[in-house]
């Protein structure tokens, strides 16, 4: 038997309590969780402020404030006790406790919504994509300012990412610094490294995807699309990945 709790949180506007009824609260924009020691909820709001609750809906004071006036955060993504974080006019900022200065870049991505944020497993990387298919590969605990590695634009926006972990190679610390191999994509599909190589998958233009998930047991992707097709794909013994099993609904095949 599971039991579950629903807390509140103390929703600020710009920061301060508001007595009920006096003001319309901010919409949510964004939400991740953080599982180092005791979880820590981070929300983002349409006033451009990000703040932070313990699991039963108590705020958290944090070292570092993250507000961005006439702005929204878009992604929110947690690596331990560092946050990234991405925003609706291509901002990426990224803040950790050790050092509690918020890193900021707002040139790679200008103009273009942060579509999706994933930490590496290892913590050293960050990436990003954005509705204009530009991926960036960030230094993830760089200090003083937030050190860009690599870019790369591919068609379709950027909306999932997901790693290829090698147990074995994880395991062994085989990947050093480096990120492993990673899938992204929107309406295409496409499989990257570190050094911003990148090879579409030939499966042509496919509906939105909807989720993505790489199953390093199995050493397979699975991908569902908007129009409920799931695509999976296997790497053959010369290290290509191939198409495995395409199900699609009844009259789209």
């Amino acid at each position: 038997m599971s039991l579950f709790f629903q807390y509140k949180t103390d929703l600020k506007v710009n920061n301060l309590p508001q007595a009920e009824g006096t003001e319309t609260l901010p919409e949510i924009t964004a939400t991740s969780w953080s599982h180092a020691g005791h979880p820590v909820l981070a929300v983002a709001t349409s006033d451009g402020v990000i703040q932070f609750y313990g699991e039963e809906g108590e705020t958290i004071t944090r070292e570092y404030r993250i507000e961005r006036p006439g702005h929204y955060c878009t992604q929110l993504a947690w690596h331990h006790n560092s946050l990234a974080t991405g925003w609706e006019d291509g901002c990426v900022l990224a803040v950790n406790e050790k050092d509690a200065q918020p890193r900021v870049d707002d040139k790679v991505h200008a103009g273009f919504p942060i579509t999706v944020l994933v930490w590496a497993p290892n913590g050293s990387r960050f990436i990003s994509g954005d509705s204009n298919g530009t991926v960036s590969i960030w230094e993830g605990d760089s200090k003083r300012k937030l050190q860009l590695l690599r870019s790369m634009r591919k068609r379709g926006p950027i909306t999932h990412l997901c790693f290829r972990v090698d147990p074995a190679v994880a395991a062994s610390s085989a990947y050093g610094r480096r990120c492993p191999p990673f899938f992204f994509g929107g309406t295409a599909l496409f499989f990257g490294d570190e050094s911003g190589q990148a090879t579409e998958l030939k499966i042509g233009s496919i509906p939105p995807i909807k989720t993505m998930f790489f199953s390093a047991s199995k050493d397979y992707l699975a991908l569902l699309t908007s129009n409920c097709t799931l695509f999976a794909f296997r790497f053959s013994a010369d290290g290509n990945v191939k198409l495995a099993k395409k199900n699609a609904p009844d009259g789209d095949r």
